[in-house]
């Protein structure tokens, strides 16, 4: 239907003709190669639903849409559907409510959506929002639509639901809070192998099919963002439990076997809390990820009386992140006494 360097918009059909209902799907943050189906739409076509795959491959909130081409997108689903909904997980949540009113979307699943990325009380986007040239937001409207929103109450995404029910006042607003499954809740669903029947309980009937206890048992996704609480909360040696048993279970990547090392080594597991470490420099995906890992693998050692090894890790760090002056400071502090400098 359309496509450019940034941006496609992709239909599906689930058979032969038109379908009853259309879903539109809008593409996750980081999200590279346009044209393709959209997590979520092989569901969707298997349960008779067409599908339109609405991506974007530069993490720009859908911003680099033209607005001829959603005109046109709003023509098409008006003139061969009577039944459209909208979906989309984090950044394409975002899209999914933004585009909710003009696109006429009966029902909207959102999961871990965002209200705004550019206000100071959450800054986990900010280098993002400041290089999007903002041309959709989410405005609401006077459509009633029924809008399901599941997200963590524990993490920064619960700022961002009261914010976006303010702008749909008319709507019907489910508010599905799931404890401990992180940004984006999807994957936590997902692990729990409940996406694909709650999200077409959701646009067949308005059902929400979850059963929490259920979901929970045994899924890592669970395990991991409970483990996290537990460390900020400094339960570490709990901490250290949880996430052992998420790590056995299949959960892996750099922040995890970072904070399992944090908790080991504030519970005097030095051994173990260095392996993990070592562990999360190896999986880092990005320079900065890996200097914050040197960095604490540099405080370890540093701990453990090692310090020409510490002052070694707080160099790699400083070569991959020049500017940052903390590394800096924590290395010229062990170079000119000796002593432990932070933690």
């Amino acid at each position: 239907m359309f496509k450019s360097t940034t941006n496609s918009i992709t239909f599906f059909k689930s058979g032969a003709g038109f379908a009853n209902a259309c879903v539109v799907i809008f593409s996750f943050f980081g999200l590279r190669v346009l044209g393709g189906k959209t997590s979520g739409a092989d569901f969707l076509l298997h349960s008779g639903y067409d599908v339109v795959s609405v991506e974007s491959n530069g993490d720009d909130w859908h911003q680099g849409l033209p607005p001829q081409e959603v005109e046109k997108l709003a023509l098409f689903l008006k003139t061969h559907y009577a039944i459209v909904h909208g979906y989309g997980s984090s950044m394409g949540a975002y899209a999914a409510l933004a585009f909710a009113d003009i696109l006429k979307f009966s029902r909207v699943l959102a999961i871990s959506p965002q209200f705004r990325i550019d206000q100071d009380f959450d800054r986990r986007w900010a280098s993002n929002a400041a290089r999007i040239r903002w041309q959709y937001g989410i405005q609401g409207g006077p459509g009633r639509i029924e809008i399901f929103m599941v997200f963590d109450p524990m993490n920064e995404d619960a700022l961002h639901i009261p914010m976006i029910a303010s702008k749909f006042p008319l709507s019907r607003i489910h508010q599905i809070r799931v404890r401990y499954s992180g940004h984006p809740s999807t994957f936590w669903l997902h692990r729990a192998g409940a996406l694909k029947d709650f999200m077409v309980g959701i646009f067949d009937s308005g059902r929400v099919s979850l059963n929490l206890r259920l979901a929970r048992k045994n899924n890592t996704v669970h395990l991991r963002e409970l483990g996290f609480v537990l460390f900020r909360r400094r339960r570490y040696d709990w901490c250290a439990r949880v996430l052992e048993k998420a790590v056995v279970g299949g959960e892996t990547g750099a922040q995890i076997h970072k904070f399992l090392s944090g908790a080991q080594g504030q519970s005097g597991k030095m051994d173990s809390a260095i392996r993990n470490a070592e562990i999360a420099i190896a999986m880092a995906a990005s320079a900065a990820e890996k200097a914050g890992c040197l960095a604490h693998l540099g405080h370890l050692f540093n701990h453990t009386g090692r310090r020409s090894e510490a002052i070694q890790r707080f160099d790699e760090a400083i070569e991959l992140l020049p500017s940052n002056l903390s590394f800096q400071a924590v290395r010229a502090h062990m170079k000119g006494t000796g002593g432990a400098a932070g933690t």
